[in-house]
């Protein structure tokens, strides 16, 4: 696989940024605090049935189980950031071996490239499986254009695309009927289709499209499931208009919409929409130019299609990567048919020598500002891990046991219209334990089930929690418990004991979001106060 033809400049370029990446990489997971997102994995493949690993959880999590299953060290008893770590390192070290040392990009794209905030922090720090997709998709842009020999390399690939992420099925999918399509509008006859397609390549379609129905019912949301509850159809649209005119602009070069809040509840000024529709743009225009020069921009067009409607659905701001794994792909099929160039960029300027200049000076201009904000983002974060911590779900579990709590009746707030999401925290802390804490946790589970209650269930579990009696600690991310209070109808005092900000950083912003613990005013003499 490797490219022995490639300079040396290439080949020196490529290896100089993997050890670097993925030193930086062990350098940030080792001050980062794993948070919701990574434990919420990490509980589910230590206390999850393989049952409902296969069958219930993926209705909820939205996403094939395959993540769970890398982290299934968990059940032999390796702690939350060890067995993160093993599978983040892992799928990072094969997604850069792609990138830097098998792609066939030059030196000045792999550091372009390797400066972005997604690729460097977002998939080198924070465990998820978004380093798998990526690794998946370059796979699958490696395998591209010889799809007709090397058929079941390309099946492979696909289905490992597909087995990564609900994104990654948006884009198998849109590869395999593009290709049809094209094919077909080619011949022009579904007999000519098949002959040109080859019996080779239509039973491999034909079987990836059997695998992605099944993982597509597998992963098919329930009408309880979370996201199904947290969207409207004018809410959709908007989202979905904005992964087309803002959301390139987001990936690469501005930072208005922080990652506290989904696509499609972003409030943006004039100002701040102008400035990214422009950067769209120009990021439009690179791509179509490539893509067009090199007969791909019905795929490219057509699969993206396919993308936006799933991003549009959930998106939030750290997902916003997949816009680049889309893109990388895309540019490393466009480098294998015809390596990339400025010039091609500044074609249509060709008539005026002098404009043609100023339009290469533009490009560049532009080029070297993504990198520069991107790793004045990639900065941030990593300083800010360092000095702060991400989440502080460890913390919180070691100040329960040292103060003897573990035992007590334990509430964690939750979302106000459904008592099965439980407050920020809660999960985290969960997660250095080795059961459930709280005494309102849906089936008394470690982990979110994303499961929302209906008006007559919520009414049940207030009566359940009623019944209880009033706990002796409880667990919110708020400065007030007023609405548990009032919601369970508690006498009894309590006092503020324990409160810890999780410093949530994204590009460059940081959110303090708080775990805030209070005890039962006859037990709060008892506990060491740590209230910053």
């Amino acid at each position: 696989m490797e490219n022995k033809k490639a300079p040396a400049i290439d080949r020196i370029t490529g290896i100089v940024l993997f050890i670097g990446l993925m030193t930086a990489a062990i350098i940030g997971m080792t001050f980062h605090e794993p948070w919701f997102d990574e434990i919420q994995a990490y509980l589910i493949a230590r206390d999850a049935s393989l049952h409902d690993l296969f069958f219930s959880i993926p209705h909820y999590e939205g996403h094939p189980p395959l993540w769970h299953l890398l982290l299934l060290p968990a059940k032999l008893g390796l702690s939350c950031r060890t067995t993160l770590w093993i599978a983040q390192i892992v799928t990072y070290a094969g997604m850069l071996a792609m990138l830097e040392l098998f792609s066939p990009f030059g030196w000045k794209m792999k550091l372009f490239l390797s400066s972005s905030y997604f690729l460097v922090y977002q998939y080198g720090v924070i465990s998820r499986p978004y380093a798998m997709l990526m690794l998946a998709a370059l796979l699958v842009a490696e395998i591209y254009p010889d799809r007709d020999k090397k058929t079941v390399r390309y099946l492979l690939a696909m289905l490992f695309m597909c087995l990564c992420h609900s994104y990654g099925i948006a884009i198998a999918g849109g590869l395999a009927a593009t290709d049809l399509i094209r094919r077909f509008i080619q011949e022009k006859s579904i007999p000519g289709l098949i002959k040109s397609t080859g019996k080779k390549l239509l039973i491999a379609y034909g079987a990836l499209l059997a695998a992605a129905m099944l993982i597509i019912i597998e992963i098919s949301p329930q009408g309880n499931a979370y996201g199904m509850n947290d969207s409207h159809i004018i809410y959709f649209l908007v989202s979905l208009f904005l992964c087309w005119s803002m959301l390139p602009s987001e990936t690469f070069l501005t930072s208005f919409i922080n990652d506290n809040i989904k696509l499609q509840n972003a409030e943006l000024s004039h100002y701040e929409l102008l400035i990214s529709y422009i950067f769209s743009v120009i990021v439009w225009y690179v791509l179509i130019r490539i893509c067009k020069k090199r007969k791909i921009l019905f795929e490219f067009i057509t699969i993206y299609a396919f993308l936006s409607v799933l991003m549009a659905l959930y998106s939030m701001p750290h997902h916003f990567g997949v816009f680049m794994i889309f893109t990388v792909m895309f540019l490393w099929i466009a480098q294998k048919k015809e390596p990339l160039s400025v010039s091609e960029l500044t074609a249509p300027f060709e008539k005026s020598d002098n404009f043609r200049k100023i339009m290469k000076y533009v490009v560049r201009l532009i080029t070297a500002i993504a990198v520069t904000i991107n790793l004045y983002w990639n900065i941030h974060c990593f300083s800010t891990d360092y000095k702060e911590m991400y989440d502080v779900g460890s913390r919180t579990a070691e100040w329960i046991k040292e103060n003897d709590l573990e035992d007590k009746k334990i509430l964690a707030g939750w979302n106000m219209y459904t008592t099965k999401m439980l407050t920020y925290g809660s999960v985290s802390t969960n997660a250095y334990l080795d059961h459930n804490l709280f005494m309102n946790a849906d089936r008394d589970l470690s982990y979110c089930t994303h499961v929302v209650t209906t008006d007559d269930e919520y009414d049940e579990d207030i009566k359940r929690l009623k019944s209880m009696g009033s706990p002796e600690v409880i667990l919110t991310s708020s400065i007030s418990i007023e609405d548990e209070v009032e919601a369970l109808d508690l006498k009894d005092k309590y006092v503020l004991c324990y409160r810890k900000a999780n410093v949530r950083t994204f590009k460059d912003t940081s959110v303090n979001v708080y775990t805030v613990i209070y005890v039962r005013k006859d037990l709060a003499g008892n506990v060491k106060k740590d209230a910053e």
